[in-house]
């Protein structure tokens, strides 16, 4: 008997085979408008190849919506791609786009505009950035990738993934929204009616070097099934503010918004700047980050970092508010604390239009604080604040509770002794471009499998 599905798996193999046959790798060279010609030429699946290291620029916008087109560099070669067309958008492109590769060289990315480049989710799969450095030229350049999620009024509307891998981010300190953040996640999809799912962006092993804000997830649409979640891991920041630069109250991370969900997982935040003008006034920033009430600024979805070291803020480590859930687990936080918001980690205070009403659960960590309290600021009668097993040596002012100063060993990390080391902290310097990224060690052991101990250096 014939097999009723022999027909299906022919018709598969052929177009299979069709699709293989179309795509090709093109090879790109002589700098100048070359790689603009190659896209504009390009097919769905094609591999741009950048055989030299000159630098290739623009004539106008770059539409990419070529599904599976990757643009990679030959191995040993290091281009530089400077998007100085007229738009400040200069690069708009769907979802399935691969730019960079480990396996390649390392392209340079330029950006000289606010939003250089917007990552649509218009298109099916995952957008790949790989292996690459952006960096910002002039005065202009905030955002160097805005990942746009929605609006649901898009027809062609897709669950959109964006990964960003090994990629170094420089320079973006003053543009016209220093605080946009370097990778903006801002879901649209507000503007009309609900989408069913969000998007999921992934930051992994990245650096941030003179960055204001590295990531900032502005999720502000309720979704029925998913929402807008953003990872981000074994990330690297330093941030030292130039003189010729005004510090503002942003800097780190952001999130807020209804849906949206940021996960830091072993990273490390820094500031080496001796002065308050060479140092961002707070690292991390959760809830209602504008100071007034906006309708995504009340309720923020979720903020969960582990194992992760915020040094050198200049009014506090970690500010939040609204009412989303906030997750803190063998975190090391050192602020200098001045002014009367100071703290190493800071709720609501006095003067703001409300106070935090989440849940809070803070454990297993380091917070300290050289001018105020460790932790300080105010809640509402119905939050839940849980925050146990930590090291709090500058004391605690406000809604926090009692339990907060029990400095006392979690049962699961009895035998880790050195996994709650206090002292003064010292930075030292490390990564391959040569500059400071933190004063974190981790070394493997602990209760779970693959677990690392944490603590800081001094």
């Amino acid at each position: 008997m014939k097999n009723p599905f022999s027909n299906l798996i022919a018709v598969c193999a052929i177009l299979m085979l069709t699709a293989s046959a179309r795509a090709a790798t093109i090879n790109v060279s002589g700098g100048a408008t070359a790689l603009e010609d190659a896209i504009n030429a390009a097919a769905p699946g094609d591999t741009l190849e950048i055989a030299d290291s000159l630098t290739y620029t623009q004539t106008a916008r770059w539409d990419i919506n070529k599904e599976g087109l990757k643009i990679v560099a030959a191995s040993g070669q290091t281009p530089t791609i400077d998007l100085n067309g007229p738009a400040t958008r200069a690069v708009t492109l769907d979802a399935g786009v691969q730019i960079g590769s480990n396996d390649g060289g390392r392209i340079k990315i330029i950006g000289r505009h606010f939003i250089p480049i917007i990552a649509r989710s218009s298109g099916p799969g995952e957008t790949l950035w790989e292996n690459l450095e952006f960096k910002a030229e002039g005065d202009s350049c905030s955002v160097f990738v805005q990942v746009s999620i929605g609006p649901s009024d898009n027809p062609n509307f897709k669950f959109q993934i964006q990964r960003f891998r090994n990629c170094l981010f420089r320079d973006a300190i003053k543009g016209l929204d220093p605080g946009a953040g370097a990778i903006y996640v801002f879901d649209e999809a507000f503007q009309s009616s609900p989408v069913d799912q969000g998007g999921l962006v992934y930051v992994e092993n990245c650096q941030f070097q003179n960055t204001m804000c590295a990531v900032r997830v502005r999720a502000t649409a309720d979704h029925d099934s998913t929402p807008t979640q953003v990872f981000m891991s074994d990330c690297t920041m330093n941030l030292l503010i130039p003189p010729e630069v005004t510090a503002t109250s942003r800097g780190g991370l952001r999130v807020s918004g209804s849906s949206g969900h940021l996960t830091v997982t072993n990273c490390t935040f820094i500031s080496e700047g001796a002065s308050e003008e060479e140092r961002p006034a707070r690292f991390v920033m959760a809830g209602n980050t504008d100071f007034y009430p906006q309708p995504w600024g009340d309720d923020f979805g979720s903020l969960t970092m582990e194992r992760c070291t915020i040094l050198g803020a200049h009014i506090c480590g970690i500010r939040i508010m609204g009412s989303g859930d906030v997750n803190l687990d063998h975190i090391d936080v050192h602020a200098y604390g001045n002014y009367t918001e100071g703290a190493g980690i800071l709720l609501a205070e006095d003067g703001d239009f409300f106070g935090y009403n989440g849940s809070l659960n803070l454990t297993n960590s380091n917070i300290l604080c050289d001018n105020t309290f460790s932790l300080k600021g105010l809640a509402e009668n119905t939050a839940v604040i849980n925050a146990s097993y930590n090291n709090v040596p500058n004391g605690i002012d406000g809604s926090w509770p009692t339990s907060s100063t029990n400095f006392s060993v979690d049962p699961q990390w009895a035998n880790y002794p050195t996994d709650l080391t206090v002292g003064n902290p010292v930075l030292f310097s490390a990564g391959n471009d040569g500059f400071d990224i933190g004063s974190v060690e981790l070394s493997q052991g602990g209760p779970l499998p693959n677990q690392a101990t944490h603590w800081l250096v001094y």
